[in-house]
């Protein structure tokens, strides 16, 4: 049976932190879904090990912190985090090949403006003037995360802009 390569980093000594290993898993883009305010990251899953056993098992989480830079600084703070998604991850066991593509977002109530109609809960809406602002999405495997500026051993961190674009 073939040795499987551990993400712990007491086995990769090699490994500096803040590096930001992606040998297993990446953040490939994030963007905005203004109907529905909504953060929203695609994850490229680039090994068919390595995440805490297999189905069955209980597996491993891949985190995902989203926040805004909301006071147009260019700095961020715990503030302006903005949640968190996540996926839950495993082994694979069908013997497929990667690399496997999944989506993790957070629905927010941007600053500024209101997220659902009072005729509609399930429609949102916003009265934000269109201001554009820096985002960034954070991914962690096992890690829960709350820091903005956190960097993760396992993951990277991307940053992209969005705009508040008025709907509805």
């Amino acid at each position: 049976m073939q040795e499987l390569q551990s993400k712990s980093p007491e086995n990769n000594h090699s490994l500096q932190p803040f590096n930001f290993h992606i040998f297993f898993e990446e953040i490939k883009a994030c963007g905005f879904y203004p109907q529905e305010t909504r953060l929203e990251c695609m994850i490229e899953i680039k090994q068919p090990f390595g995440y805490a056993g297999g189905v069955g098992t209980a597996g491993s989480i891949e985190n995902v912190l989203f926040c805004v830079d909301w006071n147009g600084d260019g700095a961020y703070n715990s503030s302006e985090s903005v949640g968190e998604g996540s996926v839950a991850m495993h082994d694979d066991s069908a013997n497929s090949k990667p690399g496997w593509q999944y989506a993790v977002y957070r629905d927010f109530d941007p600053r500024g403006g209101v997220r659902t109609s009072l005729n509609n809960p399930n429609i949102a809406t916003t009265t934000t003037n269109g201001p554009t602002r820096n985002a960034r999405a954070i991914l962690s495997w096992f890690v829960e995360l709350t820091d903005c500026n956190y960097r993760p051993f396992w993951g990277n961190v991307v940053n992209f802009r969005i705009r508040f674009d008025p709907i509805r």
